[in-house]
Formats: structure tokens, sequence, C-alpha cells
């Protein structure tokens, strides 16, 4: 009986740092992956005011329907944007932004 109580202790305290090694690392990857976005969106879902961020200056912005139709198109020329869409219905939307250096990005807009 104590010898089984030894390797359950055992295996115990040897795991537990790895678990949390593991944990921690993750954390790590998931936050440099989230800084590194070039584009953030909040709140998202978006209500009738939001804002559009990115890593560098944005120079053009264009929102469409789910069926692709453009519904919007701003130029904000620079990293932050705040956005007014309150004629927009509740549904799904694609933003697509053009950075100064000519790189793209797009993201997935709710509106609620």
């Amino acid at each position: 009986m104590k010898r089984i109580l030894l390797i359950i202790i055992s295996v115990w305290l040897f795991s537990a740092p790895a678990l949390a090694a593991g944990h921690c690392c993750l954390q790590g990857i998931d936050s440099i992956r989230e800084r590194n976005r070039p584009l953030k969106v909040f709140p998202n879902p978006v209500q009738s005011h939001w804002t559009v961020q990115g890593l560098k200056a944005i120079q053009q912005m264009a929102l469409y329907s789910i069926g692709g139709q453009l519904l919007k198109y701003w130029t904000p020329n620079s990293k932050q944007a705040a956005m007014s869409t309150p004629e927009l219905v509740n549904g799904t939307y694609l933003l697509r932004v053009s950075f100064a250096d000519g790189t793209s990005a797009s993201q997935i807009i709710l509106k609620q």
C-alpha cells in the first residue's frame, strides 16, 4: 500500500510542473499570435459603433455583405478608425482592409 501511494505521489509531483509549463507556453504563443495580428476589430460582434485597428497605416477599408456586395468604403489613412454603421441590419459581413505598404487583411464582422 505504501509503495502504491509513493508511486502516485511521485507521478503527481513530476507531472504537475510539466502540465503547468505546457499551459504557460500555449498561453504565451496565443498572446504573441494575438499581438502580431495585422488587424483588430472590437467589439466583435459589433453594435452601431466599433473600432478598427491595424499594426500599419490603413489605407482603405471596404465592408461587404456575405453575398459579396460592397456596402461601405472608407479611406482612414491612419492606424485606427472609429466606425459608425447604425444602418446595417444584424448579420455577417466581411471587412477587407488594405494597408499603405500594399498588404491586406480580412476580418469577419458580426452585427448584432
